[in-house]
Parts: C-alpha cells; sequence; structure tokens
C-alpha cells in the first residue's frame, strides 16, 4: 500500500484544472463522444502498485455562482483538452489554479451497488439536470458544495457472446452455500448491455460546509436524494465520512486503491451533472456561453503583426496581420480588463521592434508604462514622453503655432463647442478668430496670450495687448481689437465670461498648463512622421475635457505632417479610447480614409462606440478593415454586430466573450476575412528600460518649470514698458505693492 500511495499522491497532486463553459445546448451525445475519446489514456502502469492517472469531474456550487472543474493528469492534459474541444462545440475553458485549502463541515462517499448491472436511468440529461438542481441552495454567505468524481478506465472482462454458467455478479452468502451462482439470462443481457460501450472505475464523494453543520448535513442530503432518486439492480449508495479526512480526500481528489463504482459512458454522462440537453433548466448561478469557437480562413496569416492565437481544437495555430494590411487600419473594441490593453502591448513590441513608428494616445495610464518597457536599449532615443502625472520637466506644445492662425483658430472653436456644448457664446467664436491671427505679431504667442488678449486685467496687460491691436496689418482684425479693448472693463469681462469659462481647466492646473505656456514645442510633428519616433502621451491626471482638446491637437498635428511627409518607414498610431481625441470629425475621418496613402496606420480602440458620432461610427465600419471585439456592453454589442455582416453573429454572443477571447475578421490579400474566434496572447516580456526612457525624454524635450514662467514674464510687455506689472489669469506675476494696484484701478478699468 506504500508504494501506491506514493505513486498514486504524485498523480492526484500534479493534475492542470480547467474551470469550464458550456454552451445553452448540449447534446448528449457530445459529451459521451467526449469520455469514448478519453479511451485507454487513463490505464494504470506496468505494476498494480504504480498507481494510475485519473480525471476529476467536479461541481463546486457557492454565493459565487456553479462551477464546473475538470482536473486532467499531467502530461495528458493537451490531448484531452483537445478531445474535449472537438467533442462538445463552443465549450469555454479557463486555466484554474487552486491554492485554498478544503475544509468541509459534513460529507459522505458514494459507492455503487451491484455495479456490473446498469443504473437504468430513464434520461442521462434529466438526471443530470436534476443533481444541479438539488445543489442551488449553496447561497449563503459560507456556503460551498461539491460533488466530485475521480475516475479511470476500466479493464473489466466482458461477457463471451454464448456464453455459458457465467457467475452472477451479485451472488449473497446463502446463494453461495445453496450452489446458485450462476447468472440469469436477464442479469446476463443486462451486463452485456452495460459493456457495450467503453467502462469507468470511479469514486464519489459530496461534501458541504456552512454556517453550522446542520445545514451542511441538509445541502448534502439534497444532493444524496438526486442521486439516488432512480435505481434498478445497480443503485447508489452513501456513507458519512470524517469531515477532516474527506476534506483531504476532495483537496487532493485522491485516487482509492479500490474504486467505489463501475459506470458506463452514458451512466457516467449523468453522474457528472454537465448541464446535458437542449431544455437546461434555469438554475440560478449557471453561467452559459453562448459564443461558439470559429475557424481562421487559410487566408489568414500565421505570420506578421501577430494578433494572437486561434481557439479552435486542434493546432492552435497563431493568427496575424500582414504589414502591409496594418495600414488600413485596426479596430479593437470591447469593455475594461477583457483584453485590449494586452493586445496593444503585443502589437505595440512588435511595432517598435519592426522599427516602425508608433505613437500611443491613452486616458487611463494603463499602457505607458508597459509600452515604454518594450523599447529595446537601441531605440530609447526615439522615446518622447508626454505624462500628465509627472510634470517637473514638462514637454511642450505650444497649439496656436501648430498650424496656419486661420486653421488653428477654426479648430479651436470647433474642439470648445464640441467639448462644451452648453457653454456657447458668439463672443467665444469672434474673439478666437480675431485674436490668434492677431497674435502672429508675437513671435512666442501662447494659448495663455489668448485669455489675456480677451481680458486684460491690468493696465500692463491692457497697454500690451493694445500694442499687439496696434502691430496688426489686417484691417479688419485691427478694427475688432480696437473695438474690442475700448469697451469697459466691466463689459470686456462679461464678454469674454463664456471663452474663459471654457480655458480656465485647461490653463489653470500645472499638468496642462505648462505644458501649453511653452513658447516653443518641445518637439517637431514631422520629425516624428519622418523619423519614425516612438510618442508617448498619457492624459491620465487630467480631466477629460483637457484630454480631448490637447488630444486632439496632437493627432490633428500628426495627421498634417504625415498629410505633407513621405516617410521610408511606416507609422503606425494607438489611440486608447479614441472618441476623445476625435473631436476634430472631420480631420479624423480624413485620417481613416487616406492615412494608408501616407503609410500611416491606426490602432483604435474603446469600450464605448455608442458615443461616437455616427458619421464617426461609418468611417469606422467603412475604413477600418480589420476589427477585433471583445466582451462588450448591450449597447456597444448591438453595433459591433453589425460590422460583421454575419446573421449567426449575436450581440448576446459578443456581450458572453470570456476574457481575452474574441470575435475577429482582418483584411487579407483576398479582402477582408470571415468572422473567426481568436484568444490574446498573454503580455510580453518586457526590456525593462521604461523608467530610463522617461528620464532620457524628459532631459532631451523637457523644460523647467521657472523658466517656463520667466518666458511668459518677459513675453508679455509692450513696446513702451510701464513700471506696472500684468497677469495672465487671476494674481500678477510681477511684484507689485497692493497700494499701487488700488491706484491705476480706475485707469484700468478705461
Amino acid at each position: 500500500m506504500g508504494f501506491f500511495s506514493k505513486h498514486q499522491h504524485a498523480y492526484d497532486t500534479s493534475r492542470d484544472s480547467f474551470i469550464l463553459t458550456f454552451q445553452p445546448e448540449l447534446p448528449e451525445e457530445r459529451v459521451t463522444a467526449f469520455l469514448r475519446s478519453i479511451g485507454t489514456s487513463l490505464l494504470p502502469g506496468s505494476h498494480a502498485f504504480d498507481g494510475t492517472p485519473t480525471i476529476v469531474f467536479e461541481v463546486v456550487v457557492s454565493p459565487n455562482g456553479i462551477q464546473h472543474i475538470i482536473r486532467f493528469p499531467k502530461g495528458k492534459g493537451q490531448y484531452l483538452m483537445k478531445m474535449l474541444r472537438t467533442s462538445v462545440d463552443g465549450i469555454g475553458y479557463q486555466e484554474y489554479d487552486d491554492k485554498a485549502a478544503y475544509k468541509y463541515d459534513y460529507g459522505v462517499s458514494i459507492k455503487m451497488h451491484n455495479g456490473a448491472r446498469t443504473l437504468a436511468l430513464a434520461s442521462e440529461s434529466d438526471y443530470s439536470a436534476r443533481l444541479l438542481g438539488s445543489m442551488q441552495d449553496a447561497v449563503e454567505d459560507g456556503d460551498e458544495l461539491i460533488l466530485q468524481w475521480v475516475i479511470r478506465h476500466s479493464n473489466a472482462k466482458r461477457i463471451a457472446h454464448g456464453a455459458e454458467n457465467v457467475s452472477s455478479a451479485n451472488t449473497t452468502i446463502w446463494q453461495a452455500l445453496m450452489g446458485k451462482t450462476i447468472a440469469s439470462p436477464e442479469e446476463i443481457g443486462d451486463r452485456r448491455a452495460k459493456q457495450s460501450d467503453q467502462m469507468f472505475l470511479a469514486t464519489g464523494r459530496i461534501a458541504a460546509k456552512a454556517a453550522n453543520q446542520q445545514r451542511a448535513a441538509r445541502l448534502v442530503n439534497d444532493v444524496v436524494t438526486a442521486l439516488t432518486s432512480e435505481s434498478g439492480a445497480a443503485y447508489f449508495k452513501t456513507k458519512p465520512v470524517d469531515p477532516v479526512k474527506l476534506s483531504d480526500q476532495i483537496e487532493f481528489a485522491r485516487t482509492p486503491l479500490i474504486m467505489t463504482a463501475e459506470l458506463s459512458t452514458k451512466e457516467l454522462s449523468g453522474v457528472i451533472a454537465w448541464p446535458m440537453g437542449s431544455r437546461v433548466p434555469d438554475i440560478p448561478g449557471l453561467v452559459r456561453g453562448t459564443t461558439q469557437h470559429r475557424p481562421p480562413t487559410n487566408g489568414v496569416p500565421r505570420s506578421g503583426l501577430v494578433l494572437g492565437r486561434s481557439t479552435m481544437p486542434g493546432v492552435e495555430r497563431p493568427i496575424a496581420l500582414d504589414w502591409e494590411k496594418a495600414l488600413t487600419h485596426l479596430y479593437i473594441g470591447g469593455a475594461t480588463e477583457v483584453g485590449k490593453t494586452t493586445l496593444a502591448e503585443r502589437l505595440l513590441r512588435q511595432t517598435i521592434d519592426k522599427g516602425y513608428g508608433a505613437f500611443v494616445f491613452e486616458y487611463e495610464g494603463n499602457l505607458l508604462n508597459k509600452g515604454l518597457n518594450q523599447v529595446p536599449a537601441h531605440r530609447l532615443d526615439d522615446v518622447i514622453v508626454i505624462d500628465f502625472t509627472r510634470n517637473q520637466f514638462p514637454v511642450g506644445l505650444n497649439i496656436i503655432k501648430l498650424g496656419s492662425p486661420s486653421l488653428v483658430a477654426g479648430q479651436l472653436t470647433t474642439l470648445l463647442e464640441a467639448i462644451y456644448p452648453d457653454n456657447k457664446s458668439v463672443y467665444t467664436r469672434k474673439l478666437i478668430s480675431h485674436i490668434i491671427p492677431a497674435l502672429e505679431v508675437v513671435p512666442n504667442a501662447t494659448l495663455a496670450d489668448v485669455l489675456v488678449m480677451a481680458n486684460p486685467r491690468n493696465p500692463v496687460e491692457l497697454a500690451w495687448a493694445r500694442d499687439v491691436a496696434g502691430k496688426q496689418k489686417d484691417r479688419p482684425i485691427k478694427q475688432f481689437l480696437t473695438d474690442w479693448l475700448g469697451k469697459s472693463k466691466e463689459t470686456r469681462e462679461k464678454d469674454s465670461q463664456a471663452l474663459e469659462n471654457r480655458l480656465w481647466e485647461i490653463l489653470t492646473p500645472a499638468e496642462s498648463r505648462y505644458l501649453v505656456t511653452q513658447e516653443t514645442s518641445s518637439f517637431d510633428p514631422f520629425d516624428v512622421i519622418n523619423n519614425n519616433r516612438l510618442l508617448f502621451v498619457n492624459f491620465a491626471g487630467v480631466s477629460e475635457q483637457v484630454a480631448s482638446l490637447i488630444g486632439s491637437f496632437i493627432v490633428s498635428a500628426l495627421w498634417r505632417a504625415a498629410s505633407a511627409s513621405a516617410p521610408e518607414k511606416p507609422n503606425l498610431m494607438f489611440i486608447d479610447e479614441f472618441q476623445y481625441f476625435s473631436r476634430l470629425n472631420s480631420d479624423f475621418e480624413d485620417m481613416l480614409a487616406t492615412a494608408r496613402r501616407k503609410k500611416l496606420g491606426l490602432v483604435l480602440a474603446t469600450q464605448y462606440v455608442e458615443r461616437l458620432p455616427t458619421s464617426t461610427q461609418d468611417a469606422i465600419a467603412a475604413n477600418a478593415r480589420s476589427k477585433i471585439i471583445f466582451q462588450s456592453s448591450p449597447k456597444s454589442a448591438q453595433i459591433h454586430q453589425r460590422d460583421f455582416a454575419d446573421r449567426t453573429i449575436t450581440a448576446e454572443q459578443i456581450v458572453n466573450l470570456k476574457a481575452f477571447d474574441a470575435l475577429a475578421r482582418i483584411n487579407t490579400k483576398e479582402g477582408t476575412s470571415r468572422p473567426f474566434t481568436m484568444h490574446t496572447y498573454p503580455e510580453a516580456i518586457g526590456y525593462g528600460h521604461g523608467q530610463r526612457a522617461f528620464q532620457l525624454s524628459e532631459q532631451k524635450y523637457g523644460r523647467s518649470i521657472e523658466s517656463i514662467d520667466t518666458a511668459e514674464v518677459q513675453r508679455r510687455r509692450p513696446t513702451t514698458p510701464t513700471q506696472q506689472s500684468h497677469k495672465p489669469i487671476g494674481t500678477s506675476t510681477y511684484d507689485v505693492p497692493v497700494d499701487q494696484n488700488r491706484e491705476i484701478k480706475d485707469d484700468a478699468a478705461g
């Protein structure tokens, strides 16, 4: 026994475990097909005491729901999982690493009386549903109920056809003394019928823990009642077992030297309590999958920009996108924590390793550190990081110098009206369209100067604004500014309030103020495009409105640079939650339609596709030729469903996708592929240079806050300087005595 125990313990403690999810319809014949595929893979070693590999079937019920768990012998799991997926269409599985200690309050072992005979179940699917139904009451805090079967292949000798004088499988001592040991014809026929299919030896256990032992016993006894509800010549019996001993047996799914039941394939399909049949009742806690595995066509590449692997049984072949087709744009949809970021990180790594440019825009910061760690040492010099959570040495972006004055003015107006639809004013559009062109005479003007021109707060600012107005060569602009600055202080404040209400959110927080108030941008969009830089922009730490305005400007600037460039190598732009950065709809839709001609591919991700304007949704549907959809909300799933143009794909299937599984169709050399299912690979192992990448970017592109403040003070001076100071917004940046400010108040009102 010691040798057996030692060898068997090694088998029992080294199994591979999986949690299973079944489709709404699970035909009985598919379950039995899998059980038959087990074949002789569970035969013992050459010696009886060598131990034997066993499979474990478990149903575990708790307030968290019903879990079906299967445990395969180490070394045989790959084959058996292939057989399971081949036999049972659409079955979902997830690796399960159970490290919790089992401690049950009450339990029983299961023994089969007269196991050579049939159980005589009227319907295996009904019997299975009955077992599941009997377990559904384990819903109170602390409840846990388990049904466990440990099985192996049976080598039982079959009754030969025409054999006579067959010994009965159930002879009492009295019958033996009377010489009545021969099986009846009925018994022989019954045993032959059971042996017509594969046979399994099994040991069953039921256990529960609860608030008290009485409740645990009731939970167990309900399952016992269902288990023994049908019987014939063979039937189940149960026996209470010491809870400590039983807990150990269940925790390690221990295989005994002598099994306590002999089951045919069909009988085993019923007792493991899988939700078989087409009419499984709704049982609380029973989760059903709704997405079937779909194979990729041969036209779907196996190499290139690798996206993941097929979920189909057999060889789990890679799924890839030709690098050329990556320029026809990839759309990734799905909820949070379902695989979007993991996929984006892997795509980013491959893009960087390829030597291409990569531009990353994100709002939550999930991809920044992961992405920076994917940069190899030889590309660290290409990295530019704009991280709003780190602003000791902010990178500069002079928004009003990113294009012609009329273009920037139009974009700023469009963005403000899109971001703040409830805060419109006729003066806002007029002020922006006149002030931004007027600031051309101030070589290093920034967004902060727009607000000072609109509402000077003191004599110095007023003198500077009038000086700017006086230098205008465009007569309408000069006249507008002269009239505007001629208004009373109170009127200017009132009429410019809407503009100030919109810009204060950018110009007040340090995280954004020191980005947009630098006189020159730290980087050139044309350099980023032509030299395939690695640009990371992380908007975590600022409001959605700030992210939307600044992000849209950067995306638009890169697109204009790409439109006027011919880079040797392609660039990929990764935009997470791209609805924040696509407020300039016309630019964004134009980029979708024509960017591939400029070697610019877009990788767009969102969990809220329903929040996009209809025109943008249509542009994505038409121009993002490859689509990968993870588990989505019901509203998003309704939109994503249409992207596949396949009646067999429903919104419900998309809603019920497992994490890291996706429905996809991609652009291939043969055209857009048929929909298929895929699974993303785990996160890539990084190079570990993330912190170094940030430090180098900060040294190369960052500027000190002191230098930015000093430049702003020096810039905003009229041609004839005055002794009084001025301020961009609020308190003056100069040291002006309080009494002096009081003396000049009336003059400023004029």
